[in-house]
């Protein structure tokens, strides 16, 4: 199965919203009258772009905070990195923007080694930078899963790492337990290259939120990296905590075919608490279509359920038959307001997630903790269609049992 993510990639490849950057000449660009000796005013090129990175020696695996200063590139539109840029060189944050660059805090690959370019382009100009990367200093021990792994991270800058090896796909959760007075840990697992983001806890988020304390990845066999670090970069006497890898037991798949009458008369199928699992829902489209206001007009199909703790949920809709159109709208329930059957009143999480012209039907979601009702349709097709629809759900509370 594929890797599947519910964080942002730990790297600098969407655009940073950067103020712009000009430059101050006096040249009016006018062409100098013949006979003139002085040619003051003529058209000068603009100067290269440049940027200078402090510092640039880094070694592997090491977090810093590094000043950016770019010079003489228009910044109106931002930047983002260039394909050419090495992927050992992850950006865990970007602080402090100003008109000519920013402040940020980078880590090379845990196996980084050697010069590594790294380069930002503005979609017309580049610039780059060789960061020098010394070797991680020793070798990497195994985290074996259940047994919790001390961190003592009393040093500025101090960090733990280990290999990870997974012998089938798995759910894992991971987190920095019991955590000392002095310890703002983040959490991040990477890939067996050592520099390939997968997930992270305990990350900065805009508007200054954090990404959840626990880390929730459906990973395929292999082998990957785990590293814990401090936010702040700091360390302190009290800076100790254990990082804990488990994954845990799946529930045996449940299986939930339709009872009718579940439609929008408020008789609901209902699925109880839905906790860590997986279900697969089923029933069949009675009739098709909808209405002139493109909602769905058939036979509906609605399921409720109740969430304890903010959850992902992994959705897919199938159908087997050609030439149908199957959605599922998710409405939130929490106030008691049941559903509608309309698309304007779903739940914003999900949106139009499971109801556009795919077939299947697939969206990953983040769900709040709350009371929700799922609606179930053929928007255009046959009548007597059968449907499934799949849902992993993985909360992000750590696993009790």
């Amino acid at each position: 199965m594929p890797v599947r993510l519910f964080l942002l990639l730990l790297a600098l490849a969407v655009t940073l919203p950067l103020a712009a950057c000009t430059t101050d000449t006096d040249d009016d660009d006018d062409a100098t009258p013949p006979g003139m000796d002085d040619d003051d005013d003529d058209a000068t090129p603009a100067p290269d772009p440049t940027m200078d990175v402090d510092p640039t020696a880094l070694s592997g695996g090491e977090m810093v905070a590094a000043s950016v200063t770019i010079s003489d590139m228009n910044l109106n539109q931002g930047v983002g990195t260039c394909a050419t840029s090495s992927s050992e060189i992850l950006v865990w944050e970007v602080l402090n923007e100003t008109d000519d660059g920013f402040d940020m805090l980078t880590m090379p690959g845990i196996y980084a080694d050697g010069t590594q370019t790294w380069c930002l382009t503005n979609g017309v100009d580049e610039v780059s930078v060789d960061f020098t990367v010394a070797p991680y200093a020793s070798g990497l021990a195994p985290l074996t899963l259940g047994a919790p792994e001390a961190i003592d991270l009393a040093d500025d800058g101090a960090f733990a790492v280990w290999t990870m090896e997974l012998g089938e796909d798995a759910t894992v959760y991971a987190r920095v337990g019991t955590p000392g007075a002095d310890l703002d840990p983040n959490l991040m697992i990477l890939g067996e290259d050592g520099h390939t983001f997968i997930a992270a806890a305990g990350r900065p988020l805009a508007g200054g939120d954090r990404s959840p304390d626990v880390v929730v990845a459906q990973l395929d066999a292999g082998n990957y990296i785990v590293r814990a670090g401090q936010n702040d970069l700091s360390g302190g006497v009290d800076a100790t905590g254990s990082v804990e890898v488990i994954a845990p037991v799946m529930p045996a798949l449940v299986e939930v075919p339709e009872v009718e009458p579940n439609d929008l008369n408020g008789e609901y199928h209902d699925l109880g608490e839905l906790g860590l699992g997986d279900w697969l829902l089923s029933g069949t489209a009675e009739t098709a279509g909808h209405n002139s206001a493109n909602d769905l007009g058939g036979d509906l199909d609605y399921f409720q359920f109740t969430l304890a703790d903010e959850a992902t949920f992994d959705l897919e809709l199938l159908w087997e038959a050609e030439g149908q159109d199957f959605d599922a709208i998710l409405f939130d329930n929490s106030d008691g307001g049941g559903a509608d059957g309309t698309f304007n009143s779903s739940d914003p999480q999900l949106g139009s997630g499971l109801s556009s012209f795919g077939q299947p039907e697939a969206a990953t979601v983040v769900i709040r903790p709350g009371s929700y009702v799922f609606g179930i349709g053929n928007w255009e097709g046959d009548d007597g269609v059968p449907w499934m629809l799949s849902m992993k759900v993985r909360p992000h509370a750590w696993p009790t049992s």
